[in-house]
């Protein structure tokens, strides 16, 4: 098993029972994302109109400068991150949400092992389209 994984497993075991089965029920949609360091993502949700993912990112884990057709939410649930956007750094935590304009490049970089919900309006690249290993 990759560290990756290991990582997840030793994560996913600490959460409530009901929440670790509604995650398991997602292998379909799993997905490890090409980035200097781990992050795993479950898709939700992915149609033309909206896309919803879940994404575990470690501490330390840097997802470079990227962009989208469409916009994106981040909101943040566990751990804490920061968004690069327009030249300024947006650190974000529980319950912080981050609007990203279509086609804005923009970078993050987790500071705690975090838990995001990840939001993609409209989706026609679903979500994310690129990144995935």
């Amino acid at each position: 098993m990759n560290k990756s994984l290991e990582k997840l497993r030793e994560l996913t075991e600490q959460l409530p029972a009901p929440l670790l089965s509604t995650m398991s029920t997602l292998s379909s949609g799993y997905g490890e994302y090409e980035v200097d360091g781990t992050c795993i993502g479950f898709t939700l949700h992915n149609q033309a109109e909206v896309a919803v993912q879940r994404s575990f990112i470690c501490t330390g884990t840097f997802c470079p400068n990227h962009e989208h057709n469409s916009h994106e939410f981040l909101l943040v649930y566990q751990g804490r991150l920061v968004v690069h956007l327009h030249d300024t750094e947006y650190p974000i935590g529980v319950a912080d949400c981050i609007h990203i304009e279509p086609n804005t490049p923009h970078s993050v970089m987790a500071t705690d092992d975090s838990w995001l919900l990840g939001i993609t309006v409209p989706a026609e690249e679903g979500y994310p389209h690129d990144g995935r290993k």
